[in-house]
C-alpha cells in the first residue's frame, strides 16, 4: 500500500467523521475542560503580548470562553465545516476559516496561537509544516500554547504491530484504531521541529494524557 494515498484516504476519512459522527454532540461528550488544560491557557494569556489570538483546529470552540472573557479577539480556523458551523452558533461574533492546520497563511498577525487536542490527527510528514506556518503567523515575541497526546511505549508498540499486520504502511508512533487514526511523536523528534523554526520553549508539563507546552517566536525572528 503507498503510504502518501493511504494518508490522502486516511485524512479523508477523518475530515468525515468529525462531519458526520462527532460534531451532532462534540460539546455533550467532549465539552468539559480538564483542570491542566484550564491552568496552562491562563498562564498562556498571562504572558502574550496585546493582539488577536489564532485557535488553529478550533473545533466547536471549546476554549474559546477562556479567550474571550480576557478580551480577546479570536480568529478560528478548522478544516471540518459542521464543526465550524457549531463554533458560529455558539460564537457568531468570532471569525472562522475553513482551512487545514498546513494551509494557515497568515503572516505576523496574531500575539499568540493555540493548537489544543488536535496535533495527534496529523501524520508525521505535516508537524514541521504546521509548526512552520504557525511560526509565521505570530508576531516576534507571540506564543504558542499546543499540545501531544500521550500513549505508553508499549501501548505504540502494540498498535504498530497489529497495523503492519493489517497492511497498513505505518511509521512508529501511529495508531488506527476504530477506524481513526492517531500519531504520537517521540520528545527528540517534536524538538527537532520546533528548533527548525526557532522556537523558544518556555513551559512543558505533563498533565491530563497531554503534554502542554509553550513556545515563543524569538524577538527579531
Amino acid at each position: 500500500m503507498e503510504r502518501e494515498s493511504w494518508l490522502k484516504k486516511r485524512r479523508k476519512i477523518a475530515v468525515q467523521r468529525y462531519n458526520e459522527i462527532f460534531s451532532p454532540n462534540y460539546d455533550e461528550m467532549w465539552g468539559t475542560i480538564s483542570l491542566t488544560h484550564n491552568v496552562m491557557f491562563n498562564r498562556f494569556l498571562e504572558v502574550l503580548p496585546e493582539g488577536p489570538i489564532l485557535d488553529a483546529a478550533c473545533g466547536s470552540g471549546k476554549y474559546w470562553p477562556l479567550l474571550l472573557q480576557e478580551g480577546r479577539e479570536i480568529i478560528g480556523v478548522d478544516r471540518s465545516a459542521a464543526m465550524l458551523e457549531n463554533a458560529r452558533h455558539k460564537f457568531p461574533g468570532v471569525k472562522t476559516h475553513l482551512r487545514d492546520l498546513e494551509e494557515i497563511d497568515f503572516q505576523k498577525d496574531f500575539a499568540g496561537a493555540v493548537c489544543v487536542d488536535a496535533l495527534e490527527n496529523m501524520p508525521p510528514e505535516l508537524w514541521p509544516r504546521v509548526f512552520s506556518r504557525l511560526f509565521r503567523a505570530l508576531i516576534p515575541g507571540g506564543a504558542l500554547y499546543f499540545t501531544v497526546e500521550i500513549l505508553s511505549a508499549a501501548e505504540l508498540e502494540k498498535a504498530y504491530l497489529e497495523g503492519k499486520k493489517q497492511g497498513f504502511p505505518l511509521v512508529p508512533g501511529e495508531v488506527i484504531s476504530d477506524g481513526g487514526y492517531h500519531f504520537y511523536p517521540q520528545s527528540e523528534q517534536l524538538g527537532r521541529w520546533l528548533e527548525n523554526e526557532k522556537w523558544e520553549k518556555e513551559i512543558e508539563e505533563e498533565g491530563d494524557g497531554y503534554l502542554h507546552i509553550m513556545v515563543r517566536r524569538r524577538e527579531g525572528e
